[in-house]
């Protein structure tokens, strides 16, 4: 790796772990426009933190729904 580039996510995989990581917080399957957005969300921080911290804050972002703040 020479810079800042950065291994772009794999498709298959992401979008996997996406839609787990959505049903989990929200308790139902996410829609196609949904996972669109989390993975335009995850670009956008992939370019500018670490990964750690791109999916940090798309955990963050996915628990701070106010669909899963009046789930539980």
């Amino acid at each position: 790796m020479y810079g800042d580039e950065r291994p772009a996510p794999r498709a298959s995989g992401t979008v996997s772990r996406f839609s787990r990581d959505f049903a989990r917080a929200t308790g139902r399957a996410a829609k196609p426009g949904e996972l669109a957005e989390l993975g335009s969300f995850l670009s956008a921080q992939l370019a500018g933190t670490a990964e750690i911290e791109a999916w940090t804050q798309l955990c963050s972002l996915l628990l701070n729904l106010d669909e899963v703040q009046n789930l539980h």
